[in-house]
């Protein structure tokens, strides 16, 4: 100013303050199993490479449906974990928003896989060589990794055939702490026989099975000895004996 020569004047400039971009680093495809949480790790900076601290807001959206809203973000680092264990599996949309008052909001895609967990089906036969008529223990455990699994149901199979009700319904048997001991009364036919344990939970796990080869021989037949015969001469003779095997049961059928 110069108040003696020269009138005071004002002028006046606009110019535009943006506010600061952030740049988020690409977020891989995440892959979880059912019934995990989904976690995203991450570290946030704006253009000039200065990590973003302060009110700063993190929405994650799958599928469109908020999950998460107004997470925190320290020292720029995002480290999160987001509740997926209601979710089915299937293939689904993240979208991560980052919000702060000072930069411009961002937003990036990823995408995340959900799948089924992986069982792990143990089966122990005793005898390991029976006869058709004896009966055998069934041991069968069922773990995800060191945990027993007790949803879920097993089925058996006995060289390929499933094993049924006398009303032609599939038996299923319930899992307790991740075990089934049960006993099967006879196993035909004779010869090697593969008794197959599947485990099966369409919501939670794949399906998975075990295989255990056991031997089954013939039950054998009890040697009877017969009564001599005395009959005359052009005249026919008749046998009447019973016949029982080794644990003493008639046997029956053609012979």
């Amino acid at each position: 100013s110069n108040d003696k020569l020269y009138n005071k004047t004002t002028t006046t400039q606009n110019i535009t303050v943006n506010k600061t971009p952030i740049i988020i680093p690409e977020i891989p495809e995440i892959t979880i199993k059912r019934g995990e949480n989904m976690t995203l790790n991450f570290t946030i900076y704006d253009i000039y490479n200065n990590t973003i601290d302060g009110n700063t807001k993190v929405t994650i959206k799958i599928n469109g449906k908020t999950q998460l809203d107004k997470a925190k973000v320290n020292g720029g680092v995002v480290n999160l974990s987001v509740n997926t264990q209601d979710m089915t599996t299937g293939i689904y949309k993240v979208e991560v928003i980052i919000q702060n008052s000072q930069y411009e909001t961002i937003k990036t895609n990823t995408t995340l896989h959900i799948t089924l967990k992986t069982a792990i089906v143990t089966i122990d036969v005793k005898p390991t060589e029976v006869y058709t008529k004896d009966p055998v223990d069934i041991n069968i455990t069922v773990f995800d990794g060191v945990e027993p699994v007790s949803d879920g149901q097993i089925i058996l199979k006995i060289n390929g055939n499933t094993l049924k009700d006398n009303d032609g319904n599939t038996i299923k048997y319930n899992l307790t702490d991740g075990c089934l001991n049960t006993t099967l009364d006879v196993i035909k036919p004779a010869g090697n026989v593969n008794i197959t344990a599947i485990y099966t939970n369409d919501k939670t796990y794949q399906k998975a099975e075990a295989t255990q080869n056991i031997t089954v021989n013939k039950t054998p037949i009890k040697t009877s000895t017969i009564a001599e015969i005395e009959t005359q001469l052009g005249s026919n003779t008749t046998l009447n004996f019973k016949v029982f095997d080794i644990y003493n049961n008639p046997v029956q059928g053609n012979s």
